[in-house]
């Protein structure tokens, strides 16, 4: 960075200042001006910063000093100056008013020669005289406001000097403006000097002006590719304002241009962009390092901004020109803030805030500098356009930065995307349910010559799973200890760098461990030279149940943050299909002890009965057996009882824990009552985080789902499992979060999964509620299999009503495939009680005429009880409930979810 603005400055500094480095300033004696010593040859210009002898309130002409007596002067001023506040007669002179300026030129090395005199901005209306002769002027001089005329035009006087001393006589006059006198140097020269050097002063404007719009065109290319970064907006705003105001000021091209353009609307214009830029420029900074310059205030400078147009606009430029000075004030105030920010920006090392704050500090110098010259305070050249160049330029190196960097990591973004992607498809077509699988396709693709799984149980950490790189088959490693490998003459894998992340619960990156201050020591990695190794923790609901460990000792930084990036995002997928392999592993060894058990029992009934059919006649003998026979299976039927208890909480546990549930909705509830022990309804909440709609940082979504499988007890379990397999498989491994897209998903999953042999789909399916909250918007969304959603707000009920199809065998096919779902979208106002439940409570059955309940008055029920606080809502429909059913048997398995937003 040094060398280069090394040569940046030098290439800046090495161009003319406004095209007038080589002038010199002469200050001399009053009224008399002696140039005699100055080479005219050899330089551009003078500058003549001089006494003038100075006549109020009169309009003096030549004549007047050279017949009869010379007048009487008011004072001596010395110019460029302003009259605002010269004493005269113990009176504070205001910018309103006209006067005479003389002044005497001596010049002996000019007499005969072409000599020409530039004037610059005059407060705002003037004739020059060189001895008897006109040879500039602007506007009408008068009076009054009534016979002056206001114009600022640049002339260039041209006379011959006949002798070696010229009398210079300036006529102003000033009605307009808040300033009255000669704001801006007046120079004098050789013809062809001051021309080489205006057309010079032009030439830097005109190049200034291109390349401010080449600039502002450009970033409005930019802005329209991606309207999400306004950054490029603004700074294409404030090129296009800068670039306007450059004709305004400086060499005053406008009226060069058009010389009869209105005083008054060129004045506002003046005026106008120079808001506009401070306005733009302050909302660029504020887009482009919002952690330190605050977009609050950006909006307030363009907010005053356009007020101040509005006043501008509504008066005439003799009130407005008084606002100048409160606006160098709100200028320097904004400079200073947006200094300060970009010097906290630069040094906490944000990315391109170097550059920015440079610019804005060379370009605060030139604003400071051009508000002391133009209150007269110095007298020095215009630096802004400068200043303003050097701005622009570093603000261009500084995008030029980001967008390389942007780029640089759009292309490792896209390699890790490809290496996800990949992953994520051999997690997808992994078809067991082993837990050595998912570590088998991590190791293979994250580069690792071998992995181990250790999971917690029971507050006790296992080593479940072990992977090495190649084809060969991972091992499952059952029911050993991590404190058994840690004990261990030759332990595994590095215990300390498992127990590490077990205890801080973040992932551990080693790209040499061997030479780790930390673990060099360790004596697996002393003893096996471990050079790379990686530790991620599995976590879930914000706890950790699980440590991946990877190694590799043939290179070091076989592992990076891209690696640890990689699993990190993996980790959720990792979590669900461990998840699966460990319910499934639970659900088949409880299905072989029941078809065990079953056939054991089956057998001992067929021997009883050929036992009985073959000794009838020792009735009391076998009376006996039979009774030991019945006590047998009291015993086995309690081992049955006890494997479905089991089969209960393996069930229970993929429910949403009710802290969670109350942690994302504390005015909630939840109604469960499976008929049997184990039940075919279950609910699914799950709180995710996704792309926001307009960019930026990611949004929250809850999703929530009412469910009713086909079936009770066992059979309703196995499909409950199955239907929240699917629901996780869409949301965490898809990133569906839309309703009706998730329950299309799901449909095709049952359809698959449950195939009979013959290729004929079975009738087996699920009815389902399913609703997706952005709490941010408030903005909710809705897909039904059957089931409805009820909506209570303002005392009002609304039934929202899914489709008229199940998922599963009972969804009807078209031509094109299933029938698909319609996702409905509803705006939340606020306090909104929402329902989900399956068809268990309208369908039972009691009362006095043991009649169903019916949906109809459930839904009354529901209303009429909905003001109440969900704990008691759910005790009353319990109570009814109970009341309902008059000592029947409940008939179905009962799900109602409430929750108030």
């Amino acid at each position: 960075m040094r060398p280069f603005l090394l040569l940046f400055f030098s290439l800046t500094l090495s161009l003319p200042i406004n095209g007038i480095a080589q002038n010199t300033d002469v200050d001399v004696e009053s009224g008399v001006c002696n140039l005699s010593a100055f080479n005219f040859e050899h330089s551009a210009s003078v500058r003549i910063i001089s006494n003038w002898e100075f006549y109020w309130s009169k309009l003096l002409k030549p004549d007047d000093f050279y017949i009869g007596k010379k007048p009487q002067k008011s004072g001596i001023i010395k110019l460029p100056s302003l009259w605002n506040g010269y004493q005269l007669n113990n009176i504070e002179l205001s910018g309103d008013g006209y006067a005479t300026f003389r002044l005497l030129l001596y010049a002996p090395q000019l007499k005969g020669k072409e000599v020409r005199i530039r004037l610059g901005r005059v407060e705002t209306a003037y004739r020059l005289f060189a001895d008897n002769e006109l040879i500039a002027f602007a506007g009408e001089v008068g009076t009054d406001p009534y016979s002056t005329k206001a114009a600022w035009i640049p002339r260039e006087g041209e006379f011959t000097p006949k002798t070696e001393t010229t009398q210079l006589l300036l006529q102003i006059s000033n009605f307009k403006h808040r300033k009255g006198g000669v704001t801006s140097n007046i120079s004098v020269g050789l013809k062809e000097n001051i021309v080489s050097e205006t057309a010079r002063l032009i030439s830097i404007d005109v190049f200034l002006i291109g390349v401010l719009l080449i600039m502002a065109m450009h970033h409005f290319g930019l802005f329209g590719l991606r309207i999400k970064d306004r950054t490029t907006l603004y700074f294409g705003l404030m090129c296009l304002t800068v670039a306007a105001s450059v004709p305004l000021s400086s060499q005053l091209i406008i009226v060069r241009i058009f010389p009869n353009f209105s005083w008054e609307w060129f004045v506002k214009l003046n005026f106008i962009t120079n808001y506009f830029s401070l306005a733009a420029f302050t909302m660029f900074l504020s887009y482009s390092f919002p952690e330190r310059i605050s977009l609050t205030v950006a909006r307030a400078v363009a907010a005053w901004s356009i007020i101040m147009t509005i006043f501008l606009i509504l008066t005439p430029a003799r009130v407005n020109t008084h606002s100048l000075l409160f606006f160098e004030l709100v200028t320097l105030s904004v400079f200073v803030y947006l200094v300060y920010g970009m010097l906290k920006a630069h040094t906490a090392k944000i990315d391109g805030a170097g550059a920015a704050f440079w610019g804005t500090f060379f370009l605060a110098i030139a604003a400071v500098n051009d508000i002391l010259a133009d209150a007269h305070v110095i007298n020095t050249l215009k630096l802004t356009p400068i200043g303003i160049f050097i701005f622009i330029f570093f603000q261009s190196f500084m995008l030029s930065i980001r967008s390389s960097r942007s780029y640089t990591a759009v292309e490792r973004l896209s390699t890790q995307l490809m290496s996800l992607d990949k992953i994520k498809n051999e997690f997808l077509a992994l078809s067991g349910y082993k837990m050595s699988t998912p570590l088998k396709v991590v190791v293979n693709n994250i580069g690792a010559q071998k992995g181990y799984l250790i999971l917690n149980r029971n507050n006790d950490w296992y080593v479940e799973a072990e992977a090495f790189q190649g084809n060969s088959e991972p091992k499952a490693i059952l029911n050993v200890l991590l404190s058994d490998i840690a004990k261990s003459n030759s332990p595994i894998f590095s215990v300390k760098a498992v127990e590490q992340v077990i205890e801080t619960k973040d992932s551990l990156l080693l790209y040499n461990a061997k030479e780790n201050e930390f673990f060099k020591m360790d004596e697996y990695i002393a003893k096996n030279h471990v050079l790379s190794l990686i530790c991620m923790p599995l976590m879930k609901a914000g706890k950790l149940k699980g440590v991946i460990y990877l190694e590799n000792n043939i290179k070091q930084n076989a592992f990076d943050e891209e690696t640890e990036n990689i699993l990190d995002l993996l980790s959720s997928q990792t979590s669900s299909l461990i998840d699966n392999a460990s319910m499934f592993t639970e659900l088949e060894d409880l299905n072989k002890n029941l078809e065990n058990k079953v056939s054991e029992r089956t057998a001992e009934v067929m021997l009883q009965k050929e036992e009985i059919e073959a000794q009838r006649d020792e009735i009391e003998r076998s009376n006996q057996h039979l009774q030991q026979t019945l006590s047998e299976l009291s015993v086995k039927n309690r081992d049955l009882t006890d494997s479905i208890n089991y089969s209960k909480r393996i069930q229970e546990s993929i429910l949403t824990d009710e802290e969670v549930v109350k942690t994302l909705f504390p005015e909630s509830f939840i109604l469960f009552k499976p008929r049997d022990v184990l039940s075919g309804d279950f609910y699914w909440i799950e709180q995710v985080f996704v792309e926001a709609r307009a960019g930026g940082m990611k949004t929250e979504k809850v999703l929530i789902a009412a469910v009713d499988c086909t079936g009770h007890g066992v059979p309703g379990a196995l499909m409950s499992i199955i239907a929240n397999n699917l629901l996780n498989h869409a949301v965490h491994e898809l990133g569906v979060t839309q309703p009706s897209q998730i329950l299309d998903i799901i449909q095709d999953g049952i359809s698959t999964r449950l195939r009979k042999q013959d290729g004929r789909a079975t009738q087996d399916g699920m009815d389902i509620s399913l609703v997706s909250y952005e709490r941010a918007t408030k903005r909710l969304e809705f897909a039904g299999a059957k089931n409805p959603l009820v909506i209570i707000s303002k005392g009002e009920l609304t039934e929202i009503r899914g489709d008229k199809f199940s998922i599963g065998g009972l969804n009807r096919k078209t031509k094109g495939g299933f029938m698909q779902f319609t996702n409905h979208e509803i705006k939340i106002e606020g306090n909104e009680q929402l329902y989900l439940f399956s068809d268990g409570y309208p369908d039972q059955f009691g009362g006095p005429n043991e009649r169903k309940f019916m949906k109809k008055k459930f839904k009354e029920l529901l209303l009429k009880n909905h003001i109440e606080s969900t704990e008691k809502q759910k005790e009353i429909l319990e109570t009814n409930l109970e009341d309902w059913k008059s000592g029947l048997q409940q008939l179905d398995d009962i799900l109602i979810i409430g929750i108030r937003l």
